[in-house]
């Protein structure tokens, strides 16, 4: 159960809502419980999603069109980053072999989100030798 019903300011907890926060509670079996505190991040913006596929993923469409001298769709290009960009690792622990699997950008936060399209921009320019530019800049 995910609850989000408290702020912080200044090194202080503030409760938005305290109904809310017991009645979570009551809902919860008597015993130990685990509460775990994060950074509070919103989820990716319109904006932010509008910029990653129209422009960091049309730039790695290019390149890899030019590269292979095929057409890849948009959803070709997205796979590809997410796979050398947004993945976990996994190691075959008969061959020792080690497989990429590509994680869902979906759920990303508006900061982890910045992060994983720098690590975009930074793929491409490195693989296809193409500048992409900033979200503020033409």
């Amino acid at each position: 159960m995910i609850v989000e019903f408290i702020t912080k300011k200044e090194g202080s907890v503030i409760f938005i809502d305290k109904t809310k926060f017991r009645e979570a509670v009551k809902q919860i079996e008597d015993g130990f419980i685990k509460l775990t505190l994060s950074k509070w991040y919103n989820k990716r913006t319109n904006p932010q999603n509008a910029y990653y596929f129209g422009v960091i993923v049309l730039s790695c469409q290019k390149g890899l069109t030019e590269t292979h001298g095929i057409e890849f769709s948009n959803e070709d290009a997205h796979e590809f980053l997410k796979i050398n960009c947004n993945f976990v690792e996994i190691c075959n622990t008969n061959t020792g072999e080690v497989t990429r699997l590509a994680k869902s950008t979906a759920k990303l936060e508006t900061v982890p989100f910045n992060d994983y399209c720098q690590r975009c921009r930074d793929f491409i320019y490195e693989w296809f030798n193409i500048l992409v530019p900033e979200p503020n800049e033409k």
